[in-house]
């Protein structure tokens, strides 16, 4: 690596991220991939309206859509078939990412309201972690600064 490879290397390592020079390869790797814009199979009278955020894999094999505008969740099998939605308008300001823990419950984030957000698998709102609104800093026990993402420790 040169100087300035080695230089965005280290600050990617500080930051928590691992980049690797290799100025010979191509820009997309990783084998052949279709992109299928009839695989989302949304129910008669529903459209995608918004941008999806976030795709998440539940622990039964169906795939959660994060999308900003409700209904923000968007589930579907692997096959692209519809199999639920929820969310309600005014829920989030701007839902950001969803992380689903090892016991199915999904945790989201919203980066303008400062929360975290803890849903059961059927949609419930559970639990809401920070204060609506109110931002927090380094020193803060009970406030978020534009969380991103919920990261899970292996013992839950």
């Amino acid at each position: 690596m040169n100087n300035r490879s080695t230089s965005i290397a280290l600050a990617g390592l500080l930051m928590g991220l691992a980049f690797v020079d290799v100025p010979e390869a191509p820009a997309q790797t990783g084998g052949d991939h279709t992109v299928d814009a009839e695989w989302a199979q949304l129910p008669e009278g529903t459209n995608w309206e918004g941008s999806t955020s976030w795709i998440e894999a539940d622990r039964n094999g169906n795939v959660v859509v994060l999308v900003r505008t409700a209904p923000h969740f968007r589930v579907f099998t692997r096959d692209g078939q519809f199999v639920r939605a929820f969310g309600e308008d005014g829920l989030f300001q701007v839902a950001h990412s969803v992380t689903i823990d090892t016991q199915g419950f999904l945790w989201v984030t919203d980066s303008v309201d400062h929360l975290v957000h803890k849903f059961s698998t059927e949609g419930e709102l559970l639990m809401t972690l920070g204060t609506k609104g109110a931002v927090g800093d380094n020193t803060s026990r009970d406030r978020f600064n534009q969380p991103n993402h919920v990261a899970i420790a292996p013992n839950g």
